[in-house]
């Protein structure tokens, strides 16, 4: 049997409408709408629901304060979760290589700072007596393979911004961002994370990254 769906009463929009802005001091945080009274609004209507807009905007930033308290309480923990993951980081470096000598002992610090920092590739770099005679990769560490006296023209590089800032990262777009940089086209870099190494007297030695 064919059923009848009763018609809908429902207005698709009000026929009068009072809209007020919710203040915390002289911010304005939300705002608040009421519809269809049926003799409308006025200055009074707006009047007797001072009020309630105060109430509501003390809720409204009473919940936005704890929102931020918990965002912050959140962001410590994760400091303090990501500085124990690099103490413990560290601490395996430093037992791994502890006991090595030698050539060996950059070939064993590359290795397990890109096992434990996840990482496709590291590697160690000493500046020569002229920072554009390039740089010397002693020891490379990249997907299982090692390598080692590599040279490396600093020209329009990344490493030259490494080595110009003291410190750099770049999270994605690499080789777009330095595409005369032939490590990164040979070796399919795409992110990367460079620190300088100095000396007590603050002279620039060699970058590690």
């Amino acid at each position: 049997p064919k059923t009848t769906r009763p018609r809908t009463t429902t207005r698709a929009f009000p026929e009068t409408f009072l809209g007020l802005p919710v203040y915390w001091g002289t911010e304005l945080i939300a705002a608040i709408g009421v519809a269809n009274r049926p003799r409308g609004y006025d200055k009074e209507s707006a009047v007797f629901l001072e009020p309630l807009l105060f109430s509501v905007g003390t809720l409204l930033q009473s919940h936005r304060d704890e929102q931020q308290r918990i965002a912050a309480e959140r962001k410590q923990e994760q400091l303090r979760s990501e500085c124990k993951y690099i103490e413990t980081s560290l601490q395996s470096i430093a037992s791994t290589v502890a006991s090595v000598t030698g050539s060996s002992y950059f070939h064993s610090l590359v290795k397990q700072l890109s096992t434990v920092l996840s990482v496709d590739a590291a590697f160690i770099g000493v500046l020569g007596g002229d920072v554009k005679d390039g740089i010397d990769i002693v020891t490379l560490y990249d997907r299982g393979e090692v390598q080692d006296g590599i040279r490396h023209a600093l020209d329009a590089s990344a490493c030259e911004k490494i080595i110009a800032d003291g410190a750099r990262h770049y999270l994605s777009g690499l080789r777009k961002k330095f595409p005369r940089d032939a490590l990164l086209r040979s070796r399919g870099w795409e992110s990367c994370l460079g620190v300088t190494q100095r000396d007590v007297s603050g002279q620039v030695l060699g970058m590690l990254a």
